[in-house]
């Protein structure tokens, strides 16, 4: 989870770093010190909750706070549909990816909540990224949901965690509410 200094979050609310600093002694913003230092450092989260419970503007926050979701297929409708679907709750927010490879240049920069994998094109590739996903522990907790042809599935996805797949045809508003559904048990999950 992201961390902001006491300027930086005074910064985002637009207020002197001593009013944070102000704040976080009464109790009202909560965070940390660094420890053998008087450094105070404010978690996203409850700056998030800070600039809510006040009726703050929540500025670049409000997209911080956004639950990811990766979509990767080459499908032009698909892709469509579903980001329609995501941009229509403003706590998700849509990455595309058309080619496995660019995804696993994306996940890089962002560690995305959820990861959607359209094997319907590129099935042996799919199925590495899955495997990569689930090897390398910075990813080992993002949701991977998939879609296929009725055909497709196989045994050689069953170890790698799925959490939900799709047959063709591929209904976005179920596919959202599932990804919707999973990403608000995450926070009580045990992995």
């Amino acid at each position: 989870m992201k961390v902001y200094t006491t300027a930086e979050a005074a910064k985002i609310c637009g207020v002197a770093p001593s009013t944070v600093s102000k704040w976080f002694e009464q109790g009202r913003l909560k965070g940390y010190r660094v420890p053998g230092s008087e450094e105070k450092r404010i978690p996203l989260e409850y700056l998030y909750d800070f600039l809510k419970k006040h009726g703050m503007p929540l500025g670049e926050l409000e997209n911080e706070m956004a639950k990811k979701v990766l979509i990767i297929s080459q499908d032009k409708t698909l892709i469509n549909d579903l980001e329609t679907t995501i941009n229509l709750n403003s706590s998700f927010r849509a990455i595309i990816a058309e080619l496995v490879a660019d995804a696993k240049n994306q996940i890089e920069k962002i560690i995305p909540d959820c990861i959607i994998v359209d094997f319907r094109a590129e099935q042996i590739a799919a199925i590495g990224f899955c495997q990569y996903l689930r090897n390398d522990f910075r990813f080992c907790k993002v949701i991977i949901g998939v879609l296929f042809a009725d055909d497709m599935f196989n045994n050689r996805l069953e170890h790698l965690e799925i959490a939900f797949r799709a047959v063709s045809p591929i209904d976005s508003f179920v596919v959202i509410n599932k990804v919707s559904t999973l990403i608000s048990q995450k926070k009580t999950c045990v992995y």
